[in-house]
């Protein structure tokens, strides 16, 4: 059996008065061993750990995940097999026991470790995408797979990360932080003219949104081509600006 002092990681072990050729064996093997034990998990950058306060009441053993945020909105807890394990509102605390779990909010995930006795805490960011419209805006990831959508004016909590944003078929990319607010404007588009509506494609032609004449359409910035029947107007789209295109 190795020798272990009292305290030791078993990851580090030591042979006392090891000398010569036999020294340099022993060293060679404690290194393919703490090479063999990996490095230290990175901190987590959205959560932090503290022993539990004395007015939260849990079974021995149990640990408590906190997700804090902006708005009133559930955060779903799932063990690594994604089965449900609990769900709360933002702010509020669930008990569990100790491990890993996703964390999801508004579809965007973040994987947690919760210690018995301790408090876990984690923070989300807030997005809000606005307009002079009562559109449509979607969250995606970088891939293009739907997350969520809500109503221009609205806000969304999300886990911090890299999301494409698309308000009527026009996309941009926005990265949402920790406890901080990220606001993106759209501008508005509105044709006057005869005719039933206007059709708007970008600069390479490819078709975005349809709408009646007369009607604002909320978009993000950009140069776009208006078509009312075979005629095609160029249009410049401003955050927060009405465009007015007249045919």
């Amino acid at each position: 059996m190795a020798w272990r002092a009292k305290g030791d990681s078993p990851c580090v072990r030591g042979k006392p008065g090891s000398t010569g050729n036999a020294g340099v064996t022993w060293l060679a093997a404690v290194g393919l061993l703490a090479a063999s034990c990996g490095s230290p998990s990175p901190p987590d950058p959205y959560c932090s750990s503290a022993p539990l306060p004395a007015d939260l009441k849990v079974q021995s053993g149990q640990g408590v995940l906190q997700v804090d945020g902006a708005t009133p909105v559930q955060f779903l807890v799932f063990d690594l097999a994604r089965k449900p394990v609990d769900n709360k509102l933002l702010g509020r605390t669930a008990a569990v026991g100790p491990g890993k779990y996703r964390v999801t909010v508004n579809n965007t995930v973040h994987t947690v470790s919760v210690e018995g006795g301790k408090l876990t805490r984690c923070a989300t960011g807030t997005l809000l995408v606005t307009g002079a419209t009562d559109d449509t805006w979607f969250v995606q990831e970088m891939s293009g797979a739907a997350l969520e959508q809500t109503r221009l004016g609205k806000p969304l909590s999300l886990m911090p990360g890299t999301f494409r944003v698309k308000v009527n078929n026009t996309v941009t990319t926005v990265e949402v932080k920790l406890n901080q607010v990220t606001h993106l404007k759209t501008g508005s588009l509105v044709v006057e003219g005869s005719g039933v509506g206007y059709h708007v494609t970008d600069k390479a032609g490819a078709s975005l949104e349809y709408k009646a004449m007369d009607r604002a359409l909320s978009l993000f910035p950009g140069e776009y081509n208006v078509e009312v029947g075979e005629n095609t107007r160029a249009a410049k789209v401003e955050a927060g600006q009405e465009t007015r295109v007249k045919f």
